[in-house]
């Protein structure tokens, strides 16, 4: 095998090392060996296919032009309108009004409560809150999709001076300002202490601020971009940390705690076949350092893992929103490096998966994973398949697009232990065991039991008996719970119960000095327990491994009669 520094130095990976080793360092939670050794496994899986048909760039580039689609606009109202404070000050400061306009200042449940008119008079307020501001699907279309006009009409159950009404296809900001119309001049006369200048003077503000900013979403369809097709180390350790206020189950960077499935990165780092397709934003990502100052990296405002293997080529999921445009180009250019290197052929139809599935004839390809969240199976993937079509056996076939994951400290592999997915180093790294019956990670503080051949259990797998002192696996050994019944010294007349526990061949020592105790009874079922009589001899109880009251105090629990 070539020497690591060799394709490091070939593929210009020197100048980004000092990068990835901060990075590692500031995020990984761990005390991670030099990114220059890590890399032999990312090296090893990509050179199988990746890095040939890549022709040793890490990183292609292709300038794009494209149009916004709905799923888009969306995305940016949510982030740029809907998450704002000035959105949020419109929301209470209508509700406020109207709940004065309708409900004379009551709260709204306490008027909701009301049999006799309440469902009435919360009506108008449920639909205007729930239509106009909760459902925010019309923003992005700017035409409000309601089933009939909602009309704001005077009557005995409000204090409304004018119909007003807000029709389906009204452009939002314009029925806001109708609403706006229809409340301010009675709020201004009825409550002036409560809705007075400085009250309107900050809501007409905040509407106007979301007005602008919607317009400006809404104008702004048409974006040019550079689109990334990478297999550049970094890029998969940073696939969901960016300065675009989104991420994933996948990010390093979160403050209280790493992505829930963080280990996914280093898989896919050393995937041979999964490839990062990401949009890079104009503006610096600086990974180091609070995000503010330091080495800059690419900063993703939307990114797509690919799976690239001879047979077929399909996205994953994508984030923060799905954009089948880009899918396709991406598919496409992927397919055309690959045709242009002699890695594989591929039809130039894009189809969709069905049930989770890519379909072909007679063959169906589902794709999993080992650790990371399996995205491939949570929504409809685009694909491509290669040409000729492969000759396979019909039926359901399994292909795995995770990468080894290795430790980051000693390069060990990790598994999936079912608790740790967010996790980049080996149990032992982290000086953790693990209970050899639930697998359950035991650290050093905690507390376990050790059976006879070295492993392990914890508290909830094992039990020691109470007379002879071994452990025992509660899936292994059938064990007896025993009353033992003792009085206090102080009071001779109460009658206390302390359990014990003793496996099979105690029970059978124990067996002439047990007695049977009905504990629960009803019509059609009673309950049994073991008692330990006071018979017992004293050298056999002298044999008992845990505290147990003095042989004088033991009194027969059945004394204390439950019925």
């Amino acid at each position: 095998m070539r020497a690591i520094e060799d394709f490091i130095k070939e593929l210009g990976l020197a100048a980004d090392l000092s990068l990835m080793d901060a990075y590692v360092q500031e995020f990984g939670n761990c005390n991670p060996m030099p990114m220059a050794e890590y890399l032999r496994f990312w090296y090893q899986a990509k050179s199988q296919y990746l890095l040939p048909i890549f022709q040793g760039k890490l990183i292609h580039e292709k300038k794009i032009n494209y149009a916004k689609n709905k799923s888009m606009i969306e995305y940016d109202l949510n982030r740029l309108l809907f998450d704002c404070s000035e959105w949020d000050d419109i929301l209470s400061g209508i509700s406020r009004m109207l709940r004065y306009v309708f409900f004379d200042g009551q709260a709204y449940w306490e008027v909701k409560a009301n049999y006799i008119d309440g469902a009435e008079r919360v009506a108008i307020f449920d639909r205007i809150m729930s239509e106009l501001f909760y459902d925010t699907s019309g923003y992005s279309s700017n035409s409000l999709q309601l089933a009939t006009p909602i009309i704001l009409r005077p009557s005995r159950y409000n204090n409304l001076t004018r119909t007003t009404s807000i029709q389906n296809g009204q452009k939002p900001f314009r029925a806001i300002n109708s609403i706006m119309k229809a409340l301010e001049p009675i709020c201004r006369e009825k409550w002036p202490n409560i809705f007075h200048d400085t009250f309107f003077n900050n809501l007409h503000s905040c509407i106007e601020k979301c007005r602008i900013i919607h317009s400006q979403v809404l104008n702004s369809t048409k974006i040019d971009g550079t689109l990334c097709l990478s297999i550049h180390p970094m890029d998969y350790i940073t696939m969901s940390d960016n300065d675009y206020d989104w991420e994933s189950c996948m990010t390093w960077t979160r403050e209280d705690e790493p992505g829930e499935y963080r280990t996914g990165t280093i898989e896919m780092m050393n995937s041979p076949s999964v490839v990062i397709a990401y949009i890079k934003g104009n503006k610096p990502y600086f990974p180091l350092e609070d995000h503010v100052a330091g080495p800059t990296w690419s900063n993703k405002k939307w990114r797509e893992l690919f799976i690239v293997d001879r047979e077929f080529i399909s996205g994953v999921r994508a984030y923060p929103y799905q954009e089948e445009e880009f899918e396709d180009i991406i598919i496409k250019e992927l397919a055309a490096m690959a045709a242009a290197t002699g890695y594989s052929s591929y039809s130039d139809e894009i189809h969709k998966t069905e049930n989770h599935m890519i379909k072909e004839g007679e063959i169906r390809i589902k794709c999993d994973t080992n650790i990371m969240y399996n995205d491939w199976c949570c929504h409809t993937c685009r694909y491509t398949i290669a040409e000729p079509v492969p000759i396979g056996a019909a039926g359901i076939r399994r292909f795995n697009y995770s990468g080894t994951a290795y430790c980051l400290e000693c390069g060990e592999e990790l598994f999936n232990t079912g608790d740790d997915s967010s996790e980049l180093t080996c149990d032992s790294c982290r000086g953790i065991r693990r209970c050899s019956c639930c697998n359950t990670a035991i650290y050093d503080f905690d507390d376990f039991y050790t059976i006879d051949d070295g492993s392990i259990l914890c508290l909830d797998c094992g039990v020691e008996c109470d007379m002879c002192g071994k452990v025992y696996n509660v899936e292994d050994e059938p064990l007896t719970y025993i009353d033992v019944g003792y009085t206090s010294t102080f009071n001779r007349a109460a009658i206390h119960r302390r359990e014990i526990c003793a496996c099979q061949a105690c029970k059978e020592k124990l067996s002439p000095y047990l007695g049977v105790d009905l504990i629960y009874k009803s019509k059609s079922y009673e309950r049994t327990r073991d008692v330990l009589l006071p018979t017992i001899p004293d050298d056999l109880y002298d044999e008992f491994a845990t505290w147990m009251p003095d042989k004088e105090d033991l009194v027969d629990p059945r004394e204390f009669n439950r019925f």
